[in-house]
């Protein structure tokens, strides 16, 4: 889910020249980028599950269909859609009573 910096020669020197289809080793890793990124703006620290929830949450409403979300979480890097489920789709106890009865 989170590529790490392409780099390379620029201008004869070395930068990041965009993306790598390799990922970040550990979740270290991507939280000091995303931690680091949004003090640079001004803003207060974002932890990177952050935005599995909110890619989470759009999902669920964009592929309706099981294999569709299944697809979606394999994409964020779960085996199992349950873990999707299970860690970003919470129901509390009054939704779940409203959606038992139909409401």
């Amino acid at each position: 889910m989170f590529p790490k910096r392409l780099m390379g020669l620029r201008d004869g020197s070395f930068a990041s020249i965009g993306l790598s289809r390799d990922c970040y080793g550990n979740a270290g890793q991507v939280r000091d980028v995303i931690k680091g990124a949004f003090v640079a703006a001004g803003l207060p620290a974002f932890a990177p599950h952050s935005f599995r929830k909110t890619l989470t949450v759009w999902a669920d409403r964009y592929y309706p269909t099981r294999e569709g979300f299944k697809a979606f979480s394999q994409n964020i890097a779960h085996d199992s859609v349950v873990t999707t489920v299970g860690s970003y789709l919470p129901v509390s106890r009054e939704r779940q009573a409203e959606l038992i009865r139909g409401r």
